[in-house]
Formats: C-alpha cells, structure tokens, sequence
C-alpha cells in the first residue's frame, strides 16, 4: 500500500511543480491549488476541533486575499511559502503522535530547502496530505475501537 501511496504523492508532486513554474496559473490551476490549501486547513481544523485559534491562524495564512491574488497572478515567491510552511507546522506538530515529530519537522525543513516556491508548495502539500492520511487513518481506528468497545458493555 504505501509503493501506491508513494506513486500518487510523487505524481501529485510533479503535477504541483509543473503547473506552478509556468508563471501565471491557469485559473483551473490555481482554483485546484487554492482548493488543496483550503482542503488540509479543513482537514487539520477537523482534528483539532476545539483548537478555534488554530483554524483562525490556518484560515488567515491559507484564506487571505492577498495569497489568493498572487496564486491567481502566479506570483506566489518563497516568503509566501515559507509563510505557508511556519502556518502550518505548528498545528501539524500538535496532531501527531510525538513519534512523527521528526517527520513533521523534515517536512517543514525539506520545504524551505527546496529552492523554489513551486517545489516548497508541491513539498508542503504532498507531505502533509500524506501526514494527515496517516493521522486520519489512526484516528478513524482509534473511533472504530472505542465505538466497539462501547457496543460491549
């Protein structure tokens, strides 16, 4: 399972970085990335339920106008990147198990090494999609446990 995984997210990756460094974004192009943001804020919101400052923070980094013009212009540079990373290491580290910490923090690493901004957000993205996979995974197990564990009683 995680050869097919690791397939997608490189597929996933080249796709990111193919349609970032073209410049301006086709409008498609640019609604799928906005959308794929929005998608893990809602996604992480999700697993921080009652952390309201939280999904206050990734809404502003990942909903602002501001990112959303320059991904629409293709003008989005490393600084709005790295914005990007530093908004969502932080809630990503609070989901994991303190096992994933270290994946958590080469994410964040890997991503600000990358040398472009297209490569920072195709890293960030495909990364964290497949680290809140996994904690969604877990987190869906650990349901289904307690579920059946109520059921005998």
């Amino acid at each position: 399972a995680a050869v097919g995984r690791d397939q997608g997210w490189d597929k996933r990756y080249e796709l990111i970085v193919r349609a970032l460094s073209q410049g301006r974004l086709s409008e498609s192009d640019a609604e799928l990335l906005l959308r794929l943001l929005a998608d893990l804020v809602r996604r992480m919101s999700a697993l921080l339920p009652g952390r309201l400052e939280v999904h206050a923070d990734l809404e502003q980094a990942v909903g602002s106008a501001a990112l959303r013009a320059k991904v629409l212009s293709g003008a989005v540079d490393a600084a709005d990147v790295s914005r990007l990373v530093a908004a969502v290491h932080g809630p990503l580290t609070q989901l994991v198990a303190p096992v994933q910490d270290g994946e958590v923090e080469e994410v964040r690493r890997a991503a600000l090494a990358a040398g472009t901004p297209a490569r920072m957000m195709a890293l960030l993205l495909c990364r964290t999609d497949a680290i809140l996979s996994e904690t969604e995974r877990l987190v869906q197990g650990q349901t289904q446990r307690g579920e059946g564990d109520k059921s005998s009683t």
